[in-house]
Protein backbone atom coordinates (compact mmCIF):
# COMPACT_ATOMS: atom_id res chain seq x y z
CA UNK A 1 0.00 0.00 0.00
CA UNK A 2 1.11 3.57 -1.08
CA UNK A 3 2.98 4.98 2.29
CA UNK A 4 0.33 8.49 1.52
CA UNK A 5 -2.26 6.28 2.40
CA UNK A 6 -0.79 4.44 5.23
CA UNK A 7 0.16 8.06 6.37
CA UNK A 8 -3.52 9.15 6.24
CA UNK A 9 -5.05 5.83 7.76
CA UNK A 10 -2.64 6.40 10.63
CA UNK A 11 -3.53 10.55 10.64
CA UNK A 12 -7.07 9.52 10.92
CA UNK A 13 -6.66 7.28 13.40
CA UNK A 14 -5.15 9.21 16.06
CA UNK A 15 -7.25 12.20 15.58
CA UNK A 16 -10.50 10.30 16.45
CA UNK A 17 -8.59 9.15 19.40
CA UNK A 18 -7.27 12.51 20.20
CA UNK A 19 -11.01 13.75 19.51
CA UNK A 20 -13.07 11.76 21.75
CA UNK A 21 -10.30 11.84 24.58
CA UNK A 22 -10.74 15.79 24.72
CA UNK A 23 -14.69 15.44 24.11
CA UNK A 24 -14.63 12.99 27.64
CA UNK A 25 -12.26 15.72 28.86
CA UNK A 26 -14.38 18.66 28.59
CA UNK A 27 -17.77 16.78 29.52
CA UNK A 28 -16.05 15.47 32.49
CA UNK A 29 -14.99 19.14 33.92
CA UNK A 30 -17.76 20.63 32.37
CA UNK A 31 -20.17 18.35 34.58
CA UNK A 32 -19.29 20.62 37.53
CA UNK A 33 -20.91 24.27 36.22
CA UNK A 34 -22.95 24.39 38.58
CA UNK A 35 -21.33 25.11 42.71
CA UNK A 36 -22.64 23.43 45.23
CA UNK A 37 -23.15 27.01 46.45
CA UNK A 38 -25.87 27.23 44.18
CA UNK A 39 -27.39 24.43 44.83
CA UNK A 40 -27.09 25.32 48.30
CA UNK A 41 -28.44 28.92 47.99
CA UNK A 42 -31.85 27.01 45.65
CA UNK A 43 -32.54 24.71 48.07
CA UNK A 44 -32.21 27.60 51.11
CA UNK A 45 -34.68 29.54 48.90
CA UNK A 46 -37.52 27.50 47.96
CA UNK A 47 -37.31 25.82 51.71
CA UNK A 48 -38.59 29.94 52.74
CA UNK A 49 -41.68 29.18 50.87
CA UNK A 50 -44.47 28.29 53.42
CA UNK A 51 -47.21 25.79 52.39
CA UNK A 52 -50.63 27.20 51.92
CA UNK A 53 -52.98 25.46 54.79
CA UNK A 54 -50.88 22.38 54.47
CA UNK A 55 -51.73 22.01 51.06
CA UNK A 56 -48.41 21.92 49.64
CA UNK A 57 -48.85 24.64 47.59
CA UNK A 58 -46.88 28.21 47.16
CA UNK A 59 -47.26 30.60 49.56
CA UNK A 60 -48.98 34.00 47.91
CA UNK A 61 -48.56 36.80 47.69
CA UNK A 62 -46.43 36.95 44.02
CA UNK A 63 -44.39 39.72 45.71
CA UNK A 64 -43.36 37.41 47.94
CA UNK A 65 -42.24 34.52 45.42
CA UNK A 66 -40.39 37.49 43.38
CA UNK A 67 -37.81 38.62 46.48
CA UNK A 68 -37.41 34.96 46.81
CA UNK A 69 -36.36 34.92 42.93
CA UNK A 70 -34.48 37.85 43.13
CA UNK A 71 -32.34 36.47 46.06
CA UNK A 72 -28.87 38.32 45.73
CA UNK A 73 -27.08 35.43 47.65
CA UNK A 74 -28.81 33.34 44.76
CA UNK A 75 -28.24 35.54 41.72
CA UNK A 76 -24.63 36.22 43.05
CA UNK A 77 -23.66 32.70 42.91
CA UNK A 78 -25.59 31.57 39.35
CA UNK A 79 -23.85 34.47 37.86
CA UNK A 80 -20.78 33.46 38.88
CA UNK A 81 -21.25 29.87 37.94
CA UNK A 82 -22.26 31.30 34.25
CA UNK A 83 -19.15 33.42 34.50
CA UNK A 84 -16.96 30.78 34.36
CA UNK A 85 -18.66 28.30 32.22
CA UNK A 86 -18.98 30.36 29.59
CA UNK A 87 -14.47 30.89 30.29
CA UNK A 88 -14.02 27.28 30.95
CA UNK A 89 -16.13 26.70 27.19
CA UNK A 90 -14.20 29.23 25.65
CA UNK A 91 -10.56 27.79 26.41
CA UNK A 92 -11.88 23.81 26.11
CA UNK A 93 -13.08 25.10 22.78
CA UNK A 94 -10.04 27.30 21.46
CA UNK A 95 -7.58 24.57 22.91
CA UNK A 96 -9.40 21.86 20.56
CA UNK A 97 -9.19 24.06 17.39
CA UNK A 98 -5.67 24.73 18.11
CA UNK A 99 -5.05 21.10 18.65
CA UNK A 100 -7.02 19.40 15.71
CA UNK A 101 -5.17 22.21 13.44
CA UNK A 102 -1.55 20.76 14.46
CA UNK A 103 -2.45 17.62 14.38
CA UNK A 104 -3.18 18.02 10.72
CA UNK A 105 -0.32 19.90 9.83
CA UNK A 106 2.14 17.89 12.04
CA UNK A 107 0.36 14.86 9.82
CA UNK A 108 1.01 15.95 6.67
CA UNK A 109 3.48 14.73 5.14
CA UNK A 110 6.14 15.47 2.28
CA UNK A 111 7.42 13.24 0.00
CA UNK A 112 10.86 13.17 1.59
CA UNK A 113 8.78 13.36 5.02
CA UNK A 114 6.66 15.23 7.57
CA UNK A 115 5.78 18.26 6.98
CA UNK A 116 7.07 21.42 9.91
CA UNK A 117 4.85 24.45 9.89
CA UNK A 118 5.41 26.35 13.01
CA UNK A 119 2.12 27.72 14.62
CA UNK A 120 2.96 31.51 15.27
CA UNK A 121 0.75 33.87 17.32
CA UNK A 122 -0.64 35.38 13.84
CA UNK A 123 -1.57 31.46 13.21
CA UNK A 124 -3.37 31.46 16.76
CA UNK A 125 -5.45 35.01 16.07
CA UNK A 126 -6.32 33.49 12.83
CA UNK A 127 -7.98 30.31 14.68
CA UNK A 128 -9.61 32.22 17.21
CA UNK A 129 -11.61 33.32 14.41
CA UNK A 130 -12.16 30.37 12.10
CA UNK A 131 -15.83 29.30 11.87
CA UNK A 132 -17.20 26.57 14.38
CA UNK A 133 -20.93 25.46 12.90
CA UNK A 134 -20.65 29.30 11.64
CA UNK A 135 -19.62 31.06 14.92
CA UNK A 136 -16.11 31.91 16.70
CA UNK A 137 -14.78 29.93 19.30
CA UNK A 138 -15.84 33.33 21.48
CA UNK A 139 -19.81 33.01 20.47
CA UNK A 140 -19.94 29.29 20.38
CA UNK A 141 -18.88 29.76 24.47
CA UNK A 142 -21.02 32.64 25.09
CA UNK A 143 -24.53 30.32 23.16
CA UNK A 144 -23.46 27.93 24.99
CA UNK A 145 -23.32 29.57 28.31
CA UNK A 146 -26.73 31.37 27.58
CA UNK A 147 -28.34 28.09 27.16
CA UNK A 148 -27.14 26.95 30.33
CA UNK A 149 -28.25 30.25 31.85
CA UNK A 150 -31.91 29.67 30.28
CA UNK A 151 -32.14 25.98 31.55
CA UNK A 152 -30.88 26.78 35.51
CA UNK A 153 -34.17 29.93 35.52
CA UNK A 154 -36.29 27.10 34.00
CA UNK A 155 -35.12 24.73 36.88
CA UNK A 156 -35.45 27.27 39.27
CA UNK A 157 -38.83 28.74 38.11
CA UNK A 158 -41.48 28.64 40.72
CA UNK A 159 -44.98 28.55 39.36
CA UNK A 160 -47.69 30.64 42.29
CA UNK A 161 -48.71 27.74 42.56
CA UNK A 162 -48.08 23.85 42.66
CA UNK A 163 -45.69 22.02 44.93
CA UNK A 164 -42.52 23.73 46.98
CA UNK A 165 -40.49 20.76 47.18
CA UNK A 166 -36.69 21.76 48.29
CA UNK A 167 -35.50 18.45 47.72
CA UNK A 168 -36.09 18.56 43.54
CA UNK A 169 -33.83 21.30 42.94
CA UNK A 170 -30.35 18.97 43.13
CA UNK A 171 -31.83 16.67 40.86
CA UNK A 172 -33.71 19.31 38.80
CA UNK A 173 -30.09 21.27 38.70
CA UNK A 174 -28.50 17.64 37.70
CA UNK A 175 -29.83 17.27 34.59
CA UNK A 176 -29.31 20.71 33.76
CA UNK A 177 -25.27 20.68 33.99
CA UNK A 178 -25.51 17.21 32.48
CA UNK A 179 -27.21 19.06 29.40
CA UNK A 180 -24.37 21.62 29.67
CA UNK A 181 -21.75 19.39 29.88
CA UNK A 182 -22.95 17.44 26.60
CA UNK A 183 -23.25 20.26 24.68
CA UNK A 184 -19.72 21.72 25.98
CA UNK A 185 -18.23 18.42 24.47
CA UNK A 186 -20.12 18.11 21.38
CA UNK A 187 -18.46 21.93 20.68
CA UNK A 188 -15.16 20.70 21.23
CA UNK A 189 -15.53 17.75 19.03
CA UNK A 190 -16.78 20.57 16.44
CA UNK A 191 -13.82 22.96 16.70
CA UNK A 192 -11.26 19.76 16.48
CA UNK A 193 -12.66 18.90 13.07
CA UNK A 194 -13.03 22.34 12.25
CA UNK A 195 -8.91 22.79 13.65
CA UNK A 196 -8.54 19.89 11.09
CA UNK A 197 -10.18 21.94 8.15
CA UNK A 198 -7.84 24.68 9.18
CA UNK A 199 -4.73 22.58 8.69
CA UNK A 200 -6.09 21.08 5.57
CA UNK A 201 -5.52 24.74 4.00
CA UNK A 202 -2.35 25.40 6.31
CA UNK A 203 -0.92 22.08 5.21
CA UNK A 204 -2.24 22.83 1.32
CA UNK A 205 -0.51 26.12 0.83
CA UNK A 206 2.65 24.82 2.73
CA UNK A 207 2.98 21.92 0.14
CA UNK A 208 2.21 24.41 -3.12
CA UNK A 209 5.21 26.72 -1.68
CA UNK A 210 7.65 24.02 -1.07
Amino acid sequence: MDKSVLALDALKRKQSIESQRLSDTAEAMASRAISKTTIAASTAIIRLVIPNKGRGQIAEPAADLRDIRQDHQLQTAIANDLRIARAQAELLIGDALTLGYRSQVEGTYLPGGKLTLTITDQDRADLAGYPILGETAAEHAAAIADQLRRDINRALGMPLTGQADATKIPAALGAVVDAHAKRVSGGVTEAYYAGTQAGVIAAGAALVGA
